[in-house]
């Protein structure tokens, strides 16, 4: 068991990682296999059922001195350019760009004051492979390419 914590920062880390119960609320984005079309009805984010709290396309919160930010959707270059376009009722095409990435939400992140101390992101972040033990990564992993 770990001694007592040294600052609020680890008290805070403390209560969000623990395993048990969980005392503060859940936070979650969104990727390519949410409801799409109900998350869109939380246009700005928001509760999607009580005590998880949806951040939307590009959201932060603050869980006493952290910042918790999240990044929704998946990228893709084709895309990636063209802003928010998506209404309902979706088509062929729209029904698969509702959920990606948009360089207008990345610039929002980018342009935070504050830095942003734990981020969560559906992608896997560039070069992620190049840390800790690629073996194994590629062995749990299979779709990695190298």
């Amino acid at each position: 068991m770990a001694g007592p914590a040294s600052s609020e920062r680890e008290v805070i880390l403390e209560i969000l990682f623990r395993s048990g119960g969980c005392l503060s609320s859940h936070h979650f984005i969104g990727g390519n296999h949410e409801a799409s079309n109900y998350l869109c009805e939380l246009h700005y984010g928001g509760w999607s059922l009580p005590n998880i709290y949806f951040l939307w396309f590009a959201g932060v919160v603050k869980f006493g001195n952290i910042h918790i930010g999240g990044l929704s959707r998946i990228y893709n270059a084709r895309n990636y350019c063209l802003g928010h376009h998506e209404r309902p009722s979706y088509n062929d095409n729209t029904i698969r760009s509702v959920y990606h990435v948009w360089e207008y939400d990345v610039h929002k992140l980018m342009h935070l004051e504050e830095p942003i101390d734990i981020f969560l992101s559906h992608d896997w972040p560039l070069s992620s492979t190049n840390y800790g033990n690629w073996q194994q990564l590629v062995h749990y992993q299979k779709t990695i390419q190298r």
